[in-house]
């Protein structure tokens, strides 16, 4: 599945993006700035049949507000249409990650497959990023933080009908 991993690399190097390529890994790691807010991207193929997208929120969740923003979390990955929240428990290390199934004999990923999970990665992370630090630092209830996020994206979809 080597072309999956090329097709990756061909797109970033198209878009004039800079990355650091791990053949032996499947693995395409980008530092971007999104938003104002440095990223670290990564995408990568799976056992030949999954393109996985992971994206750095940038937040490291104190161990104290872990429990909190799990809450947070499973009821945010409940009505993500795309993708889903991971807290890593042991260092406090919160990501954001997209997983798209490769079709049998799918020897290249489609641009538009690879920008919808790249974008959607960045895009969720920058969405979710102040309702996460309001349950951390500010002691917010999930329910209120991510009524905010979820509000805003319901007006986005009523501005583009």
């Amino acid at each position: 599945m080597a072309d999956a991993y090329e097709s990756i690399c061909k797109h970033f190097d198209e878009h004039e993006l800079n990355y650091l390529g791990d053949e032996e890994l499947q693995r395409v790691q980008l530092f971007a700035r999104w938003q104002g807010v440095p990223r670290a991207l990564e995408c990568r193929v799976r056992d030949g049949q999954l393109f996985h997208t992971t994206c750095s929120s940038g937040i490291t969740v104190p161990e104290g507000a872990r429990a909190a923003l799990s809450e947070a979390i499973a009821k945010a990955n409940y009505r993500i249409k795309l993708g889903y929240w991971q807290l890593d428990w042991s260092d406090g290390e919160l990501t954001f990650q997209v997983v798209q199934v490769l079709e049998d004999g799918a020897y290249e990923i489609a641009e538009g497959t690879l920008l919808q999970c790249v974008v959607a990665a960045l895009s969720t992370c920058a969405d979710f990023a102040d309702a996460f630090n309001s349950i951390i630092y500010g002691n917010e209830d999930a329910d209120t933080a991510l009524g905010r996020v979820f509000d805003n994206s319901r007006d986005d979809e009523d501005d583009s009908e």
